[in-house]
């Protein structure tokens, strides 16, 4: 029986060895993706105060800059299902702040993201 089925069905014996392995392994795991969540959060907040700050100066990047920067936002969002304001922040980066433009699409192999800069 896996220790999901375990925890839902209360059939979990914290005084069998393995049960309490195989309990604090998901468990620390668990403690893990909830550390990267929330440093993932903090960071998407001090970067969405920045990328709005009103004062900031324009400055020329390198075109890899501005699509790496938006793969980083919307990556771990869309680990979680929570893509909403990663992409939106995304679409302001590449189009109001580099007059591109980012299309977004679902295929069967999973989301297609399209960013396309006019070069001149």
């Amino acid at each position: 029986m896996s220790i999901d089925i375990k925890l839902k069905s209360g059939k979990l014996n914290l005084e069998n060895s393995t049960d309490r392995e195989t309990f604090l392994t998901l468990l620390k795991t668990k403690h893990h993706n909830i550390h990267e969540y929330v440093h993932y959060l903090s960071t998407t907040t001090d970067d969405f105060r920045n990328f709005f700050n009103p004062h900031k100066q324009k400055e020329d990047v390198s075109l890899i800059t501005p699509i790496k920067r938006a793969l980083e936002i919307v990556e771990q969002p869309m680990r979680s299902n929570g893509t909403g304001l990663g992409l939106y922040m995304s679409k302001i980066m590449i189009e109001d702040h580099h007059q591109g433009l980012l299309q977004i699409k679902n295929t069967k192999e999973g989301l297609c993201c399209k960013i396309i800069f006019n070069i001149n």
